[in-house]
């Protein structure tokens, strides 16, 4: 039944033109067919199929697990390992063994292999195949074994680096003591001062160093707050004030009080801390392994093995998955109608929906039966590939039913006289209803989005009237002219759409609103007025190219001029004649393209700006900076030669001069200026006072050196020790006695030192 309807609707197919099918699409929209020239046809049925099916795969599965005691009696009850292949009754186990959260895999004997035991059988329900299906079970597969990893002692010595078993061991960072060395203070409990870097004293911020009194115009007068040391005691009020303090302190300052040492708080003057490791206890709990008897677990852990069950099992089962479908497809034996909103429903509706079933194949359980026609076994081959499906591997067909007609059509190519492009258009049910489908529409310019790179070009193109401008505006004008003569009579000739295919080359390069414009030209009933702005041309040359084209395409398509015909080639002469006259300039084309000019025009200012800005302005600026520049240079060069004159006086008076006030003037100024603007070395200036005032001095300075950083200061040789002298402080040797000198502090302290812990300052 299904074949005859299907065969008696192709043949009725056959006595359908394609003249029959072109004037079906002329009628469907004679707009369109205007653009148009058929070239190739396809015909082709679509069948429509209502299709069931039964397969089903099969799957032999390993499930490794550990055997703990809740599944001992399941295990032993239900699972042998020997026999042939038979239904496991009862698969409780393998839902228990799944909730420990194990997951069965692919049998490593059976993997990779096609149609493994599909020689079982299916089993049914009420004449009907069971979707659900039993598992086999594979005995020779299944295996008990005790943990070769705890030898079935469930658990495992703990592996810890320091522990090994021990639970509780000795701390190898205190070596049991509970006490490290304290990291801030090396283990000596106090620590140079970071402030005064163990002098105890720190420079006087009111004068600078200096000792003397900045507020005064003498030379001689002495810094009130350090009575001219030029230094104070080291401490966090030394001439900061209280709000200096404040700020010093929560920054994290140290201050030693003048001792020059600071007694470490880390550790409370200590040099120990209490061990992290152990919290002071020099024995350390693992925290990894048991710390109790039962089950003989101290200093072990749970085997990762067997999961402390102590024995391992596997059961090998073949799990049977039914696939059932149930669709609606449509297969073409043809290209297939690739149009928008095309599918299912587009061939449906040429159909008779009610159609009964028929079954076209079945195997099952050794019965084998085939009913294929050359249509079903077509749709059979096309849908078992849709639902993936096959007769020789998994997931194999057990049987198939279907209801399938087919549907005639034909799909026409044609060409798009104004976008030079190819395109298709689907007459559907051919011996019936003959509904036209067009693919595409070639005049839809609505989804073409122009790239902001593409508009800018197209900007500049226009502006600077570029030959690529001139030329793309020369051929949209000739094809408006050409589309006005071809639909003058209100007729497209076949001939006039061929001469107008090879004339007009595409519409590429057009913008959208260009595009646009020739495509509602060719889709209007009533043809507008041409006006002369679309009708001029670059040159005259190109004009008449354009003039000759024109009648090139009434000549050929019938050779005559009717009245209308005349009458439109007129007034396109004409048009053209007018076309010279309102031609826009170069410079009105540049102006009017403003998002162009303006940018360009405001581009043009910036630059004459920017000339004139380092042509004249810069040049003075540089000037005055450089003449700022050597005055401030001249000053500092009188003033650096007023304290050298006066330096010179003072030592004729036998006057010793620790720093003269034009130093701190001269610093002054220094701050002021830009440090690359002065050339002047203050610096050195400062360094050739000093030197003057050492050479001035005959006292000779000494250091300590030592591998520990500091010597002890005794009152006699070999005495008692009066305090530490750190390595960073410089002091006068005032005898010797023996093997040790006698030395003189900073502070006034005297005492002895080793004479081989005493080298020069210098």
């Amino acid at each position: 039944m299904m074949k005859n309807i299907t065969d008696n609707r192709i043949n009725a197919s056959k006595g359908i033109t394609k003249e029959e099918l072109v004037s079906k699409i002329q009628a469907k929209d004679p707009i369109r067919f205007d653009q148009m020239i058929i070239e190739e046809e396809e015909r082709k049925t679509y069948y429509y199929v209502k299709y069931k099916s039964l397969a089903y795969t099969r799957k032999p599965k390993t499930l490794k697990f550990p055997l703990f005691e809740d599944l001992v009696n399941d295990f032993e009850r239900n699972v042998e390992n020997s026999g042939d292949i038979t239904i496991l009754e009862d698969d409780s186990i393998i839902h228990k063994v799944k909730s420990y959260g194990k997951a069965s895999i692919d049998t490593p004997k059976y993997a990779g292999k096609s149609l493994v035991f599909n020689n079982l059988e299916i089993v049914l329900e009420n004449e009907k195949v069971k979707l659900k299906q039993p598992i086999y079970y594979i005995p020779s597969e299944t295996n008990r074994c005790t943990c070769n990893t705890c030898n079935g002692s469930k658990y495992n010595t703990c592996k810890e680096t320091e522990c090994r078993g021990q639970h509780i061991y000795d701390c190898r960072k205190c070596r049991t003591t509970g006490k490290i060395d304290c990291e801030d203070c090396r283990a000596r409990g106090e620590y140079t001062c970071p402030s005064c870097n163990g002098r105890g004293r720190l420079r006087c911020v009111d004068c600078g160093g200096s000792g003397n009194d900045r507020n005064s115009n003498s030379m001689l007068s002495k810094c009130k707050s350090c009575n001219g040391s030029g230094e104070r005691k080291c401490s966090s009020l030394s001439g900061h004030g209280l709000l200096g303090a404040a700020v010093k302190k929560a920054a994290g300052n140290e201050y030693c009080g003048g001792s020059g040492i600071i007694r470490c708080s880390t550790c409370s003057a200590s040099g120990k801390i209490t061990c992290e490791d152990c919290d002071g206890d020099g024995r350390i709990e693992c925290k990894t392994c048991y710390g109790d008897h039962i089950d003989n677990r101290y200093g072990k852990v749970d085997c990762d093995t067997c999961e402390t069950a102590g024995e391992l099992a596997s059961i090998s089962y073949i799990e049977t998955e039914i696939k059932s479908d149930n669709l609606d497809l449509i297969f073409s034996n043809g290209k297939k109608i690739d149009a928008l909103n095309f599918g299912f429903e587009s061939i449906k509706k040429y159909i008779d929906y009610n159609g009964h079933f028929v079954q076209t194949y079945k195997n099952l359980n050794g019965e084998s039966n085939e009913t294929y026609d050359e249509h079903s076994s077509f749709c059979s081959k096309n849908a078992m590939q849709e639902v993936n499906v096959s007769k020789d591997r998994y997931p194999k067909l057990i049987s198939e039913e279907m209801f399938y007609e087919g549907v005639p059509c034909a799909t026409l190519n044609y060409n798009h006289i104004l976008t030079a492009t190819f395109h298709d258009v689907s007459v559907l049910s051919i011996d019936k209803e003959k509904d036209v489908l067009f693919h595409s529409n070639p005049a839809d310019v609505t989804e073409e989005k122009l790239s902001f790179k593409a508009s800018a070009y197209e900007l500049i193109r226009q502006a600077f009237s570029t030959k690529s401008f001139k030329d793309k505006i020369d051929r949209k004008h000739e094809m408006f002219l050409m589309i006005h003569m071809a639909k003058a009579d209100g007729v497209i000739e076949e001939q006039e759409k061929r001469y107008l295919s090879q004339t007009i080359t595409g519409l590429h390069g057009f913008t959208q609103k260009e595009k646009a414009e020739l495509f509602d030209l060719m889709s209007a009933r009533t043809l507008p007025p041409i006006l002369p702005t679309s009708a001029y041309f670059s040159t005259k040359e190109r004009a008449e190219e354009a003039r000759k084209k024109i009648v090139e395409l009434v000549a050929k398509a019938d050779g005559e001029y009717d009245q209308q015909e005349k009458t439109k080639l007129e007034e396109i002469n004409n048009s053209i004649e007018l076309g010279y006259k309102a031609k826009p300039s170069v410079f009105g084309r540049f102006i009017k393209t403003w998002q162009v000019s303006i940018s360009i025009l405001l581009l043009i200012c910036l630059t004459g700006l920017a000339i004139f800005y380092f042509i004249t302005i810069y040049p003075k600026i540089i000037a005055e900076r450089e003449a700022k520049h050597q005055a401030e240079i001249e000053k500092l060069k009188f003033e650096q030669d007023s304290f050298l004159n006066a330096e010179k006086q003072l030592t004729n008076e036998n006057i010793i001069i620790k720093e003269a006030p034009s130093i701190n003037k001269i610093n002054e100024n220094n701050d002021s200026m830009d440090s690359k603007e002065n050339n002047i070395p203050i610096a050195e200036v400062e360094a050739e006072a000093l030197n003057q005032e050492e050479n001035s001095s005959e006292i000779s300075f000494y250091k300590i050196q030592d591998p520990d950083g500091y010597s002890n200061l005794r009152s006699t040789p070999n005495g008692t020790v009066v305090k530490k002298v750190y390595e960073n402080e410089t002091f006068e040797i005032i005898g010797t006695e023996g093997k040790f000198k006698k030395v003189r502090l900073s502070d006034g302290t005297e005492g002895y030192i080793h004479e081989s812990r005493v080298v020069s300052a210098n």
